[in-house]
């Protein structure tokens, strides 16, 4: 399994919602603008890494 995947795991099974795991891991997100141009505090992407 890769890096990627098992991180996108461990995020989604500590309940790290999913467009905060596309940000933390560099995914495109492909939603609508408003998602796109909403930029998360640096201490979101934070708590939600030490989440696992």
């Amino acid at each position: 399994m890769s890096a990627d995947i098992h991180g996108n795991s461990m995020l989604a099974n500590a309940g790290v919602e999913e467009l905060t795991r596309k940000y933390i891991l560099g995914h495109k997100t492909d939603s609508g603008i408003n998602e796109r141009y909403t930029h998360l505090h640096i201490s979101k992407l934070i708590e939600a890494i030490d989440l696992i």
